[in-house]
């Protein structure tokens, strides 16, 4: 649903504020961040992006 999406686009922006703090946050990590925000978007809720583990 449309609020779950926006509650992780809170979340990741609110991780991104958090990472700005400490240090700059890096092309890369941002860009896997929004990546992994499409993925999730388009994912049912429940299940986990496997990051390749």
């Amino acid at each position: 649903t449309l609020e779950i999406i926006k509650r992780r686009q809170t979340w990741i922006r609110e991780r991104i504020h958090d990472q700005k703090d400490s240090k700059p946050l890096s092309l890369t990590v941002r860009r896997e961040l929004f990546s992994k925000l499409i993925f999730q978007s388009i994912t049912p809720p429940g299940i986990q992006p496997n990051n390749g583990e």
